[in-house]
């Protein structure tokens, strides 16, 4: 194996003509009013970027060959792998051969491009709506074997119409955290559409036609299948993805001879990718479900999932905290005031240094050990401002992120049953939430919060922390507070576009 040095050069223009299919335009919505042309003339707009900039190259080659033996045999491959510096377009090149075995004459051969083209990755809600070319655009290109067989499939991932009705979010305006989350789930991708036109020998139609006849017979009680007579040797598949539950999926599929239709087939959960621009850290929480705690004014999500009902005050609460024999962080959170939804932050980390946060003129001010840092400092103290007002503070086995009214904290399985404060035991189990710093277990929510509040530095707000009527357990599904906002902005929307339209008639 030899892997050369990534090498930086200049962008050559993206090999990707006729692209587009007519089974790729876009289904129009009530929430968007943009013409197919537009959208197209706005991709290739992006690829002329990509060759005015410049890109990196990266080759590596594999080879295999016998030694002392009285029949020669041997393999190679080649990977190039090509990225512009934004990583706006990407393509990998994998050729390969090996010598002849059995009855074959020729060296059997391998030849594959695979280029994909992201778009631009917005960073609000409004931005989002506003962008005209959201869809990734792929093409594969395969040759392969002594005869030469030929692939060529055009690729669309895209939003369906209840994936647009998200859009509908923009009307209302959000900040911080939810609207962060909001634009990861709004920037979903659910709908995946290609095109795929073949030239193959007998033997690998006859297995193309063996992997249909099983998908067939897999989903006999929920397929629908229907004789058509369609273009040869080309198959048009579209495949969506419920975008609320993630595990219903439909299924298209035209070949040649027949209309393959499957209708919300169950599946495993799926991991739906979002174009919106987050981080690392974000992608990693979709794919592998994190234990997060989210706390509010008045309300707690536990990271084993349990939802209660609980007011902060102007006094310190302790959320999360390290109650092991040798503690290393603490976090708590409180209100500015008394009737404001702004809250104050205070972490201390594992060096003892005491980081605090809150909302000053709009803006997020941040202390340490009570000595304001710029925003240069903050990488010192793994403090990152991920927008004008959203921190993250990262601690060993903690991420904390505040945009100046919630708090949302993520930590890793090395703190199972380790973890005290509001968000819970944190066990994976949610029977056992609801554990006091001294580690006794009670059922009284009023009891549990009170032992976590601190009123060595204010004035306690007795009246508010003593009545039954703030501590309720709540029984509720992990999405359903962005679904009762999707829903509650469609009546909106709807109630307003019946005004707007009752003023023109």
């Amino acid at each position: 194996m030899n892997s050369g040095m990534i090498e930086k050069f200049r962008m050559e223009r993206p090999e990707l003509t006729q692209l587009f299919e007519k089974e790729f335009e876009t289904e129009p919505t009530e929430y968007e009013r943009f013409e197919e042309k537009d959208r197209r003339e706005r991709f290739h707009r992006r690829l002329l970027d990509v060759e005015r900039s410049e890109g990196y190259k990266h080759i590596m080659n594999f080879k295999i060959e016998t030694v002392e033996s009285p029949v020669q045999h041997y393999g190679e491959v080649k990977l190039v792998t090509v990225c512009d510096e934004e990583l706006r377009y990407c393509k990998l090149t994998i050729d390969g051969k090996r010598s002849p075995r059995y009855d074959e004459r020729r060296e059997w051969t391998f030849n594959t491009k695979i280029q994909f083209v992201l778009p631009h990755l917005p960073k609000t809600l409004k931005e989002l709506k506003e962008q005209i070319h959201r869809e990734v655009q792929g093409l594969v290109e395969m040759k392969w074997g002594e005869d030469r067989n030929v692939l060529k499939m055009k690729i669309q991932l895209e939003q369906d119409k209840e994936q647009k009705r998200w859009l509908k979010l923009v009307e209302k305006e959000y900040k911080g955290l939810t609207d962060y989350e909001l634009l990861l789930r709004a920037a979903r991708l659910n709908q995946l559409k290609a095109v795929v036109e073949y030239e193959l020998t007998p033997f690998y139609q006859h297995l193309l036609e063996r992997v249909f006849n099983f998908l067939r017979g897999y989903t006999f009680w929920n397929s629908k299948v229907t004789t058509v007579n369609n273009e040869r040797n080309r198959f048009f598949l579209k495949m969506n993805v419920d975008p609320v539950s993630r595990n219903l999926v439909n299924v298209l599929l035209e070949t040649p001879h027949e209309r393959f239709e499957l209708h919300d087939f169950v599946v495993p959960q799926l991991y739906l990718p979002s174009i919106a621009k987050k981080t690392l850290r974000d992608i990693r929480d979709e794919i592998v479900k994190e234990h997060v705690c989210e706390v509010k004014s008045t309300k707690v999500r536990t990271f084993d999932d349990v939802i209660f009902r609980a007011p902060l005050t102007t006094c310190y609460s302790v959320i999360a905290k390290d109650c092991s024999e040798e503690p290393r962080f603490a976090v708590l959170v409180k209100k500015v005031k008394k009737d404001s939804e702004e809250k104050k932050l205070k972490i201390i980390n594992e060096r003892e240094e005491v980081i605090r946060i809150e909302m000053y003129d709009e803006k997020l001010k941040v202390t340490v050990d009570k000595e304001k840092i710029n925003k240069e400092e903050f990488e010192k103290y793994n403090i990152e401002m991920m927008e004008d007002n959203m921190v993250r503070v990262k601690l060993e086995d903690v991420e904390v992120r505040f945009d100046g009214y919630t708090v949302k904290v993520y930590m890793g399985k090395r703190m199972i049953e380790k973890q005290c404060g509001l968000c819970g035991h944190y066990d994976e189990e949610k029977e056992n939430e609801f554990l006091t710093p001294r580690m006794e277990r009670t059922t009284d929510i009023m009891e549990f919060h009170k032992s976590y509040l601190l009123d060595e530095e204010c004035e306690m707000e007795k009246e508010l922390i003593n009545e039954k009527k703030h501590y309720k357990l709540e029984e509720r599904e992990h999405d359903d507070d962005f679904l009762d906002i999707l829903f509650e902005d469609e009546d909106t929307y709807k109630n307003k576009k019946e005004e707007d339209d009752g003023r023109h008639s």
